[in-house]
């Protein structure tokens, strides 16, 4: 098994189905996003966190990241569970069972954070050399600075989505099967697909990200000096907000579908 060679994906038929998946689910999902993210709308709106980078403390900011790093792994399985198994299926689970697919999910979320943290403050540092060996070599200029470090930028952003798709199917895993599987498994199984997985990545982030930016640039140029009206709109325009993310999951529930073996889908 280990000699066999990887089914090699095609990026345009993942993301057909990964959007297609979104599309035919498209009730079920607004439903799921507004209810799930109704205590963090609340929550922001009665204790709403204001970001000073010269005032807010790390402390500050860690609690409001995990609550909303929770919501979003209850997010994902209950769309994982859509995805795979059909929406009569998404809520047929025990509460024991569902916290303990929840607590599974959530640990894995945080040390994968953790992982991609430091490879990515490597990657920054070493970047970060490359680019002071540059400017000692060709002198300041501000203009290349700032395309040096969008390119750097670019390049840590596909780093970071393709071991994201990497270890999907492990979290797939975890929301409809009892049978374990690794996150190394998970990076066995996708091998060989490297360049499709970032194909892939590219096509589920980058059109619905531009256009809710533009949606949330329109609303706060606007000028709304209501935080009541501000919240609504944003939490109306939710499923918008939440589509990258949705469409992660669906792209990781075909690879999980097409790539993974049989005996850790019961």
């Amino acid at each position: 098994m280990l000699d066999e060679d990887n089914k090699i994906l095609s990026p345009k038929d993942v993301l057909i189905k990964a959007y297609s998946n979104l599309k035919d689910n498209l009730k079920s999902y607004c439903i799921l996003s507004y209810v799930v993210m109704l205590p963090l709308s609340l929550l922001q709106f009665i204790a709403p966190l204001r970001i000073n980078p010269e005032t807010t403390s790390f402390t500050e900011v860690l609690l409001p990241l995990l609550l909303t790093l929770a919501f979003l792994v209850i997010f994902s399985i209950l769309l994982y569970r859509q995805f795979l198994m059909g929406k009569d299926s998404v809520f047929k689970l025990p509460f024991a069972s569902f916290a303990e697919k929840f607590i599974k999910s959530f640990a894995y979320t945080i040390a994968l954070s953790l992982v991609l943290i430091l490879a990515l403050l490597s990657v920054g540092l070493l970047f970060g050399l490359i680019l002071v060996i540059v400017n000692a070599a060709a002198g300041e200029n501000a203009t290349d600075n700032i395309v040096i470090s969008t390119v750097i930028w670019m390049l840590m952003s596909l780093f970071m989505a393709l071991v994201i798709f990497r270890t999907i199917p492990t979290f797939a895993n975890l929301a409809v099967s009892n049978t374990l599987l690794p996150m190394k498994s998970s990076y066995y199984y996708t091998r060989q697909n490297n360049k499709n997985l970032i194909l892939i990545a590219i096509g589920c982030y980058a059109p619905m990200a531009m256009i809710s930016a533009l949606l949330f640039y329109i609303i706060y140029s606007l000028g709304l000096e209501s935080d009541v009206s501000t919240m609504v709109i944003s939490y109306i325009l939710m499923p918008i907000s939440l589509a990258p993310f949705a469409l992660q999951v669906s792209a990781g529930s075909v690879l999980f579908a097409e790539l993974v073996p049989d005996e850790y889908k019961s």
